[in-house]
């Protein structure tokens, strides 16, 4: 499985080269921000709506599948509730990780962006976020973890791309 970065932006999402794009919501997050929030713009506030019409609340482990289009590069994203911001931790990242991976074997997909929150509000440490978010693959996946068409893209914010290049190795995109 190829593992890359890409800064959160209009940009990257637009040449995103794969089939889904999941996006991460914590409880308390209101207006949605980075990704979710670049979204949401290209999608004249629908997923605002959704949050605001209690369709989708930031719980932990909610999912809400939704097309995009052509709106962005990928046809379909993934919003994942992430919970209570301070009850994240390595665990519970390793969770939503592992929750995330279930997601993506039962859709079958080869190539996904994950975007989860990296902001400097989450303690934990930059060597550990990309090693956690990709722990589940294997047990999800198994010998299809091996496919050379897999790819999995982190996003990240263009701050937090370089040493999350530094502190996991894989290469920025």
């Amino acid at each position: 499985m190829q593992v890359s970065l890409a800064p959160v932006s209009l940009p990257s999402l637009d040449g995103l080269g794969c089939e889904l794009l999941a996006l991460g919501c914590f409880l308390e997050e209101r207006p949605l921000r980075g990704a979710a929030g670049l979204v949401d713009w290209r999608l004249n506030g629908w997923l605002s709506r959704q949050l605001q019409q209690s369709r989708f609340r930031g719980e932990f482990a909610e999912l809400l599948l939704f097309p995009v289009g052509h709106r962005i590069g990928p046809q379909r994203a993934l919003l994942v509730g992430l919970g209570a911001l301070a009850d994240w931790d390595e665990a519970r990242l390793g969770e939503a990780a592992d929750l995330w991976w279930g997601v993506v074997a039962r859709l079958r997909v080869k190539a996904v962006a994950l975007a989860f929150p990296f902001a400097p509000r989450l303690s934990i440490p930059r060597r550990r976020l990309v090693p956690l978010l990709t722990a589940g693959v294997g047990r999800h996946l198994g010998e299809e973890e091996a496919d050379p068409r897999r790819r999995f893209i982190v996003l990240a914010p263009a701050e937090e791309v370089k040493s999350l290049a530094a502190a996991s190795g894989p290469r920025e995109s």
